[in-house]
């Protein structure tokens, strides 16, 4: 639910993670509608396109650029998070003085 440009300390995601802006099906729906139209089969060029699209969001591929620090088991979740929350107990973190924290609009 959060990137590296927000600045997290740590990034996991379980195996079973979609790394992605939206589900395959809805990201075929949109994105292949004209093709869906003109297929001889909609729902069977559907599921294909939706099945490529799923071997592309694994967890695997962003942890390989480094943009998840780790994929992990979902059993070890609870004892990572901890560990995670632990290390960042006291940090601190320096911003710009600002007057206004948001712009009133």
């Amino acid at each position: 639910m959060c990137g590296k440009a927000y600045e997290p300390d740590y990034i996991v995601a379980w195996p079973t993670a979609e790394c992605a802006v939206m589900g395959p099906e809805g990201m075929v729906s949109i994105f292949a509608r004209k093709m869906l139209e003109t297929a001889p089969d909609p729902a069977a060029m559907k599921e294909q396109l939706a099945g490529k699209i799923r071997e592309q969001i694994d967890p695997f591929i962003p942890a390989e650029f480094g943009l998840i620090d780790d994929v992990i088991d979902p059993r070890e979740t609870r004892e990572i998070v901890c560990k995670a929350l632990k290390q960042s107990a006291h940090k601190t973190v320096e911003r710009p003085w600002r007057k206004h924290g948001v712009y009133p609009v």
